[in-house]
């Protein structure tokens, strides 16, 4: 039995607190640290008390009231408190339990300042090796933290090293078959071909080759979005395109139905679509294919401008494009430039003013590796350029 109200008071509050902690809601959300701090303080102030009273005058010892309030106060903080455990209150303890002492000593009965003393000092040194003990874990627990997290960033970067390089051999694939800066055409006619992608795998494409009947055919494609999906439907172009210089003859209608139907397949579950522009540059005139492609542009002798709008639908998106194809023919002696490109290059804004298909084609002319660059647009921009001089076609007869 208690034998003073101070003992009935520490191990009742300490029994309420401890009741309210496992079944009330509201003294959970309490920071935990506060509470801890509470039980500590009434259970080793109490325990201290009880235990300088139980005893004898003679026995009252630091070393006797340090030791079962030590072992009852740890049991107590640390199956109750130890998910919010704070090494911090192993310091406040001895505090606690040398003011219970100094309340409670009574120097007639024998006790001195100095139990005081020795109890929060042998007390101090326990906590302070407790406290050593558990920063010496944490350290241990962050180096080794440090060391898993330091293996997992090599990890990643080593992955993100592979898919550079992957992405590095994909853009060398999909350029093996672009055409170069520059080329001459049987007929005569010179064309510059311009590309800036906003991905290092683009989304446009073009091409060019030269029929049998000295025919050049100029294609450019804009593949719907960007990045490595657009990378891939360009390869799928590409691997058609491929294929195609293989054969003999070369039908664009064929050619276009068929990479239609290849990205109605592919696009089942996603749609894959893309528009294209064919340009087929002949002896006596050109001729356009548009499936859903910007204009065909052509500068007559820096006073006039036509643009050539081929009707089609968007490739990959029905069954059939519904081609319509738009020529025009030459004027003999006249000088013409013709402009096939994206809708990177070629802009809304830009579209059917004079003046800026002409500033973009002096541009061409006097610093091709920067005409792209007027248009601030994140998209793929492409840009084909062919320039016909007013002696066209007959260069072939000369040649």
């Amino acid at each position: 039995m208690p034998q003073r109200p101070i003992e009935l008071i520490t191990y009742g509050t300490l029994l309420l607190i401890t009741v309210f902690w496992r079944f009330s809601r509201w003294i959970q959300r309490i920071d935990q640290r506060h509470v801890t701090a509470t039980i500590g303080a009434v259970l080793l102030t109490g325990t201290a008390a009880a235990v300088h009273v139980a005893l004898k005058p003679t026995a009252t010892v630091a070393s006797l009231i340090m030791l079962p309030s030590y072992f009852m106060g740890n049991i107590v903080y640390l199956t109750i408190m130890f998910p919010y455990a704070d090494a911090r209150m192993l310091l406040i303890m001895p505090v606690n339990l040398g003011l219970a002492y100094f309340a409670y000593m009574n120097l007639d009965d024998g006790g001195t300042y100095s139990d005081p003393l020795q109890l929060v000092f042998a007390y101090t040194v326990m906590a302070g090796g407790i406290l050593y003990s558990r920063i010496y874990r944490s350290r241990r627990e962050i180096l080794a933290e440090y060391r898993a997290r330091n293996q997992l960033l090599q990890t990643e970067r080593l992955k993100v090293e592979v898919i550079e390089q992957q992405m590095e051999l994909a853009k060398e694939i999909q350029d093996s078959l672009t055409p170069p800066s520059k080329i001459t055409t049987p007929m005569g006619a010179e064309a510059v071909f311009l590309q800036k992608k906003y991905h290092p795998l683009g989304g446009d494409w073009m091409a060019v080759r030269v029929l049998d009947n000295g025919d050049t055919v100029f294609v450019v494609a804009d593949v719907t979005g960007k990045g490595l999906g657009a990378a891939l439907v360009v390869h799928a172009l590409q691997s058609l395109w491929a294929k195609s210089l293989s054969e003999p003859e070369f039908d664009i209608q064929v050619w276009l139905d068929s990479v239609n139907m290849t990205l109605l397949t592919l696009g089942q579950k996603k749609p894959h679509t893309c528009t294209i522009g064919v340009l087929v540059l002949s002896e006596n005139k050109l001729t356009y294919y548009s499936a859903g492609h910007v204009p065909c542009y052509v500068v007559l002798g820096r006073q006039k401008m036509r643009v050539i709008l081929g009707q089609g639908n968007l490739v990959g998106f029905t069954d059939s494009l519904e081609l319509s194809p738009v020529s025009m023919n030459f004027t003999p002696g006249e000088a013409m430039t013709v402009l096939l490109g994206t809708d990177g290059a070629l802009t809304k804004g830009s579209r059917g003013r004079l003046r800026d298909i002409l500033a973009l084609i002096d541009h061409v002319e006097t610093d091709p590796s920067s005409a792209l660059n007027a248009n601030i647009v994140d998209d793929d921009k492409m840009l084909i350029a062919v320039a016909l001089p007013s002696n066209y076609a007959k260069l072939k007869a000369v040649g």
